[in-house]
């Protein structure tokens, strides 16, 4: 190895070890901003790491950006390949939803009056006083009879986007970081579950420990068959049953809930 290839080897080292720090920190940001983005990309390509890089003769800078880029990847490796290392950083949503209750009432046998209550306790990871509590969309027609919280004064925040409505709850006082707040929500549904084969799901938009359904028939017409599932994408995998009891069905998930999943109770009547 004559002298040229040993200094653009080291230059190539030097990359490596620059780029797995540069993505170690970056994995670290809580947010990213034009200021702290710019500090750090000003390591690699700063005046002096690139004065230091050109002692490594002509062929030091391609070999330094060859490394840098080398290092990138060998962490996103390292990463993927050994998940009890300490190079991931758990991203937490701004809440975290410890228990989310759900108890849809159908109360005739038609399916045109039905009544849902959400109850939901979570777990504010920021400082905040404005949350998400849950996602409407389907068939029918909805009205929000009530939003209340424990010791606190709450009022919805209705938002209607491309097919979707978000009912938010708007706290009047501010919410502190690592405070669990509770909340019930009430709403009315019109028409929303008249076909033979209905369900409610949930769509995991925040971390959430445990979901749970429960579904009252009117004793003039109740559940002839449920399920439950869950779906990612275009994946959808089976639950255990539900559980039938009375003119009932409920089912709860308490386990490996992931973000962007979503859980579905079905019934047919």
């Amino acid at each position: 190895m004559n002298q040229d290839q040993f200094l653009a080897l080291g230059a190539a080292a030097f990359g490596i070890i620059v780029g797995f720090i540069i993505r170690f920190f970056l994995e670290r940001f809580d947010k990213y901003d034009l200021k702290a983005l710019g500090g750090l990309l000003a390591i690699p390509i700063g005046t002096t790491i690139l004065a230091f890089v050109a002692k490594f003769g002509a062929y030091g800078l391609p070999s330094y950006t060859v490394g840098l880029v080398l290092g990138l990847v060998l962490y996103q490796a390292f990463y993927a390949k050994f998940p009890s290392l300490p190079m991931r950083v758990k991203r937490r949503s701004p809440i975290t939803i410890v228990e989310a209750e759900n108890l849809l009432t159908l109360r005739d046998a038609a399916g045109h009056d039905a009544h849902w209550v959400r109850k939901q306790k979570m777990k504010f990871n920021e400082e905040g006083n404005r949350a998400l509590i849950t996602q409407l969309a389907g068939d029918g027609s909805f009205q929000i009879k009530s939003l209340t919280s424990t010791g606190r004064v709450v009022k919805p925040d209705v938002l209607s986007q491309g097919g979707v409505t978000y009912v938010y709850a708007e706290f009047n006082q501010v919410v502190k970081k690592r405070e669990v707040v509770s909340i019930e929500l009430t709403i009315d549904w019109t028409n929303a579950f008249t076909t033979a084969n209905e369900a409610i799901e949930h769509k995991v938009l925040m971390e959430t420990e445990r979901i749970s359904f429960t579904v009252e028939f009117p004793p003039a017409r109740r559940s002839t068959a449920s399920d439950m599932s869950r779906s990612f994408g275009a994946f959808t995998d089976a639950l255990p049953d539900p559980v039938v009891s009375g003119n009932s069905v409920s089912g709860a998930i308490d386990a490996k809930i992931g973000i962007a999943e979503t859980y579905r109770l079905s019934w047919n009547w």
